[in-house]
């Protein structure tokens, strides 16, 4: 009886990798954080993934007004974690960021995707990516709540379609509320 478990479990093992494999799907827990910017110094990427290897490109969604995608590149991991870890994401790993001279990015936290820029647009209703290869675009928004911010990507549009990550960001300090119940459900 052994014999024949061990041969169905090595049949079963072959038949899996003559199978061809799944498409691999877009990770939003291990591809996206926040890169944040603060007044003196280079941005950071905060993301909880500690396999990013130097030289991933990173899309920087900055929703300030107006909305751009800004193109990094990850540099190397940090012993210790970020300082704005603290207020968002404990257990993330933290990682220098080179972006473009001209990149104007605005102080403060803003969503990062590990994807290449080619795969965003801007339309007018802000910016969306294409991270799944097909259906519904990935749709980026950021809101006010108590003392933060909450950080969210959609499939498809924001509020109405299927919310695939989020993150609050402590600021610290109070802010005028401007999240609505759908950016939380």
């Amino acid at each position: 009886m052994r014999a024949f478990a061990t041969a169905l479990a090595w049949g079963a093992a072959l038949a899996a990798l003559s199978s061809p494999a799944a498409p691999a799907g877009f990770d939003y827990q291990h591809q996206v954080g926040l890169v944040v910017v603060e007044r003196i110094g280079s941005p950071y990427l905060i993301i909880p993934n500690a396999d990013v290897a130097p030289g991933t490109a990173v899309s920087i969604v900055d929703l300030s007004h107006p909305v751009k995608v800004v193109s990094g590149t990850v540099g190397k991991a940090l012993p210790s974690p970020c300082p704005a870890a603290q207020n968002s994401m404990k257990t993330g790993t933290c990682y220098t960021v080179s972006v473009p001279p001209d990149a104007r990015l605005h102080w403060g936290p803003h969503i990062a995707v590990l994807a290449p820029s080619d795969k965003f647009t801007l339309q007018p209703t802000g910016a969306e990516a294409d991270l799944e290869g097909s259906g519904p675009s990935i749709t980026f928004r950021v809101c006010a709540k108590k003392e933060g911010l909450q950080f969210t990507v959609w499939r498809g549009s924001p509020l109405t379609g299927k919310r695939v990550w989020h993150l609050y960001y402590d600021l610290g300090f109070k802010v005028d509320t401007t999240c609505l119940p759908e950016d939380t459900r």
